[in-house]
C-alpha cells in the first residue's frame, strides 16, 4: 500500500469512527433506521427526552403536533389560527402533555424509527416512537385526540395513517375533542 493510500485509509477510518461515536442518530445503520432507547422524561405532548446508550437525546415525534403547554410565541400563533385564547391553548397543551406522560413514564423502553430527515432545525432528533408491544406512540396520541397531523416533507412515511387517526379521534370526540 502506498503512503497516499495509507493516508486515505486512515482518513476514511477517522471519519467513520467520528460518525459512529459522535451522535446516536448519525451512528444509525441507514438500512435499519431504528434504535433502542429509554424514556427519561416527557417535555410536552409531542417531545420527549430519551437515553440512547449513555447519551440523552431530545426527540420530536414526527407527524403530530400538540398544542403548546406554555404561553410562548407558538402558543399565540396557535391561538390566532384556532381562534381560541392562549389560556385555552395552554390548557389543551397541558392535557396533551399529561396524556403523553401517561403513555411514557420514565424508564419505558421504546424504539425510535427515523424517516428521511433525522433532525429538525432545533437539533432535536425526529422519530416515530414504538413501544415494545408494537404500538406506535405517535399514532396513539393522535388517535386518542391529543394532536393534529403535521406533515413536514420529506418525513411523510405515515402521513395517511396519521390523517386517518386524526379523523377517527375527532369523530369519536376523544381527548381534546371531547365534549365533557
Amino acid at each position: 500500500m502506498t503512503s497516499t493510500n495509507s493516508i486515505r485509509a486512515i482518513s476514511l477510518l477517522s471519519v467513520l469512527a467520528w460518525l459512529l461515536f459522535s451522535s446516536p442518530v448519525t451512528a444509525l445503520d441507514p438500512k435499519l433506521k431504528t434504535i433502542q432507547a429509554t424514556i427519561i422524561s416527557v417535555t410536552d405532548g409531542d417531545t420527549v427526552v430519551v437515553k440512547i446508550g449513555t447519551k440523552k437525546e431530545r426527540v420530536r415525534l414526527i407527524g403530530i403536533d400538540t398544542p403548546e403547554s406554555h404561553p410562548n410565541r407558538r402558543a399565540y400563533k396557535q391561538s390566532a389560527q384556532s381562534r381560541q385564547d392562549v389560556k385555552t391553548i395552554v390548557a389543551m397543551g397541558l392535557r396533551a402533555s399529561d396524556f403523553t406522560q401517561s403513555l411514557l413514564p420514565p424508564g419505558t423502553a421504546v424504539s425510535l424509527e427515523y424517516d428521511v430527515e433525522p433532525r429538525d432545525r432545533y437539533g432535536r432528533a425526529l422519530a416515530y416512537l414504538w413501544l415494545t408491544d408494537g404500538r406506535m406512540v405517535n399514532d396513539m396520541i393522535i388517535r386518542s385526540g391529543y394532536a393534529y397531523p403535521l406533515t413536514v416533507p420529506p418525513n411523510v412515511r405515515y402521513r395517511d395513517r396519521f390523517s386517518e387517526a386524526f379523523s377517527e379521534g375527532r369523530r369519536a370526540q376523544r381527548g381534546l375533542w371531547s365534549t365533557h
